[in-house]
């Protein structure tokens, strides 16, 4: 009497599904870092004022985060125009910096939102 031995094998798709699942994961785990390091600026921060006697100083921070703005200065303010917000949306918010004041207000927002923009001064034109 022979005893039959049934060997199981797997499906090439259910082989498939660990290697799958962990290209997923990977992916995840880069667009989570991604995001984490480029729009909510978590990275490594150098410390700069140790090269050549440089100084910096903690003035007034932005009223709202942003990414990959145009910025130009005009009259002795600082003008941030534009950009991705912490959330990676496209803003039209113009922001302008006083450093005599040390202080931010807002300027008129533009007609629609933009981000990488450039921006430039002619004169007394922005």
């Amino acid at each position: 009497m022979r005893k039959t031995v049934h060997t199981f094998r797997r499906s090439s798709s259910a082989r498939a599904l660990p290697l799958v699942a962990g290209v997923l994961l990977l992916l995840l785990v880069g667009i989570v870092s991604v995001y984490l390091w480029y729009v909510r600026g978590l990275g490594i921060h150098p410390d700069l004022s140790a090269q050549s006697g440089m100084s910096w100083y903690l003035r007034a921070p932005m009223p709202q985060a942003r990414t990959e703005v145009a910025v130009a200065a005009l009259r002795g303010r600082i003008y941030v125009i534009g950009g991705f917000d912490g959330f990676a949306r496209t803003t039209a918010t113009v922001q302008i910096y006083d450093p005599q004041a040390d202080a931010w207000s807002n300027g008129p927002p533009l007609p629609q939102p933009v981000h990488h923009a450039m921006a430039a001064t002619l004169g007394e034109r922005l």
